[in-house]
C-alpha cells in the first residue's frame, strides 16, 4: 500500500513535494504491524506517515515496528512522531521498535530517544527479539 496525497495536500505544493519524497507500506504479521518508510520524513510528509500508521498499535496488534532504514532525512516532526508512538505503545501495553537508518540512529541517540525506543538493524531482528512468529516463511 503506497502513500498518496489527497484532499488539502493536493492544493498545497509544499505538501505535494513532501509526498513525492516519501513512501510507506504496511505489512501485517500475526499480531505485528510493520510500517516501512522510505525517503524524507519532515513537516510536509509526517502527516502521511501518521495516516499510514493509523491507530496502531491497536486491537490484536501487540507490536508495531517502524522500518526506517531507507529514510534519508528525518526532521523534528518525524522525531516527535516517533516519541508520540512510543507513548502510545506504552499506554496500550504494546511493543514499539524502530529500524533506523544510520543518520536517524544518530539523531535518536543525540535526543535521547534511543533510551525509550528499542532499535534494531533489521525488522526480522525486531520480530525475533519481540517473540513474534515470522509469517513470511
Amino acid at each position: 500500500m503506497g502513500v498518496t496525497m489527497t484532499g488539502k495536500q493536493d492544493r498545497d505544493p509544499a505538501a505535494r513535494a513532501g509526498a513525492a519524497l516519501l513512501s510507506a507500506d504496511v505489512t501485517r504479521r500475526d499480531s505485528c504491524c510493520v510500517v516501512t518508510v522510505a525517503g524524507e520524513v519532515d513537516m510536509a510528509s509526517v502527516e502521511e506517515v501518521r495516516r499510514v500508521v493509523g491507530d496502531e498499535p491497536a486491537g490484536r496488534t501487540h507490536a508495531l515496528i517502524i522500518d526506517m532504514r531507507a529514510v534519508c532525512f528525518c526532521g523534528s516532526a518525524g522525531v516527535n512522531y516517533l516519541a508520540e508512538l512510543a507513548e502510545r505503545a506504552h499506554a496500550r501495553q504494546a511493543h514499539l521498535a524502530v529500524v533506523p537508518s544510520p543518520p536517524l540512529n544518530r539523531v535518536l541517540k543525540i535526543v535521547g530517544l534511543d533510551l525509550a525506543l528499542p532499535t534494531y538493524a533489521t525488522d526480522a531482528m525486531a520480530v525475533a527479539d519481540l517473540g513474534i512468529p515470522d509469517q513470511r516463511r
